[in-house]
């Protein structure tokens, strides 16, 4: 099987120097091709409602579409419109906590204010910034938050951000969720701590499939199938003192990176619950 990968030439990796180290970081990972879409330079500013712009015309082929995907009775991983709602990152955050998993402290807002009053509640560098929405045109690292940074507060009134405070920890992990299966894996950096963000630099760290508490696997199952996912990659912090910190749920999150620097056999597990019918 060859497996290519999507360049990014829309949102902020749209840069010489991003597409540069997207295709090369591809390269080295072993994938066969690159692909783009058919329009390869996007317009910065619009007009036209269609077919770039979340209203009009987009919005009638969206729901069309989700239609259709609802008529067809076929098995879905997953079902597309269970899934878009279970991107919800404010609905994770409170589903998570209802089920007893530890949540970081969060402030979803657009308004300056309210966002510096709560970065002040902790030491400089404590609280971070991210999108409320895994978007991809939107997408951009995990950010520290500082009062004095006026052009992130000021551009609150247009984008709402997710405020969090900073879990310091001693690993990542990602558990990967596949039908009844999941694969847990840890990701350590070799300064002994976790980065900020371990999507902008993957390659330095180390690796392992790892087991999670009997507690905190049976509430991420539970997560998966109170949001309607039959795959998910959801993303946590091990603590020192071993407690596991929930961030957030990605229904399509990718799993070939983890596969291929653990053995763990993510995609054959995929391959049978496709075959079988999820």
């Amino acid at each position: 099987m060859e497996i290519g990968v999507h360049l990014p030439h829309m949102g902020p990796l749209a840069t010489r120097e991003g597409i540069t180290g997207f295709a090369q970081m591809a390269e080295e990972y072993g994938f066969d091709s690159l692909w783009v879409s058919d329009h390869v330079v996007v317009p910065r500013n619009l007009d036209s409602s269609y077919p770039y712009r979340r209203d009009g015309a987009f919005c009638a082929a969206h729901a069309a579409f989700g239609a259709l995907w609802s008529s067809l009775g076929a098995e879905w991983v997953n079902d597309p419109l269970l899934e878009e709602a279970a991107d919800d990152k404010p609905r994770q955050l409170a589903l998570a906590a209802r089920l007893e998993l530890a949540v970081p402290r969060s402030c979803i807002t657009n308004d300056p204010a309210a966002a510096r009053d709560f970065i002040r509640e902790r030491p400089k560098g404590e609280t971070i910034d991210k999108n409320v929405t895994s978007a991809r045109a939107l997408w951009r690292p995990t950010g520290i938050a500082l009062v004095a940074d006026r052009k992130l507060l000021s551009s609150l009134r247009h984008v709402p951000l997710l405020f969090q405070e900073r879990v310091r920890a001693e690993a990542d992990v990602r558990a990967t969720i596949v039908g009844d299966e999941l694969f847990a894996a840890e990701i350590v950096y070799p300064e002994g701590r976790p980065a900020l963000d371990w999507r902008v630099d993957f390659r330095r760290a180390r690796v392992r499939a790892v087991k999670l508490p009997r507690q905190v696997d049976a509430r991420l199952r539970r997560l998966a199938r109170e949001l309607g996912l039959v795959y998910a990659a959801i993303d946590l912090r091990r603590r020192a003192d071993g407690e596991h910190v929930f961030l957030e749920v990605n229904p399509s999150g990718q799993w070939l990176f983890v596969e291929r620097r653990t053995g763990q056999r993510i995609t054959a597990a995929l391959a049978n619950l496709l075959a079988r019918g999820a």
